[in-house]
């Protein structure tokens, strides 16, 4: 039986902001999440104050292996300068910013806090192909990866499964590839 859970109280997104996307060999992580929140406060039509946030919440899975630095929501809040207020860093590999947002929905909802801070950033591009494979397969689950069914495999069966229920071809998924890759930087 499946019930239905109502959240506390509604929730809204009152701001959005991003970071280009791109190589950029002069900026890091801590870069990308500050540029990403300032697009944001400049997008809520009333103005958004620093000291209204009450937490924050990082969605970031794989900073500790690229860039060698590990608790990322205390180190992102600092950049901000949102100390000593709560900083969460959410880590669930490709879902790991959905996750942030998840639970910063919840925080809310709950009652627990009225405005969170919810981001996410990934450093990858300074990284060779093998490191970030290497990286990503951090990852899999331990059998899964030692009988060949890694992040690629995974997504490949998923594509496979998909072209079977839907009558997708090859074409029309890289023709998602090419518009992704068209409109990025």
């Amino acid at each position: 039986m499946t019930h239905k859970r109502r959240l506390g109280r509604g929730v809204c997104v009152v701001g959005v902001g991003m970071s280009r996307f791109g190589m950029f060999t002069e900026r890091d992580s801590k870069d990308l999440f500050v540029e990403a929140f300032h697009n944001m406060t400049d997008s809520v039509d009333k103005g958004l104050a620093p000291d209204d946030i009450d937490a924050l919440y990082v969605g970031n899975f794989s900073n500790d292996f690229f860039v060698h630095q590990a608790h990322w929501g205390p180190i992102i809040a600092d950049v901000l300068g949102h100390v000593p207020k709560p900083a969460t860093r959410t880590e669930g590999a490709c879902a790991s910013s959905a996750l942030a947002f998840r639970e910063g929905v919840f925080s809310i909802a709950s009652g627990f806090y009225d405005i969170v801070l919810v981001g996410g950033v990934e450093e990858m591009s300074k990284r060779t192909t093998a490191e970030v494979a290497e990286g990503l397969a951090l990852a899999t689950v331990p059998y899964e990866g030692r009988a060949g069914f890694t992040f690629p495999g995974v997504f490949g069966a998923v594509a496979t499964a998909y072209f079977d229920r839907y009558g997708a071809t090859r074409e029309s998924l890289m023709n998602v590839t090419i518009k992704s890759h068209n409109n990025a930087a």
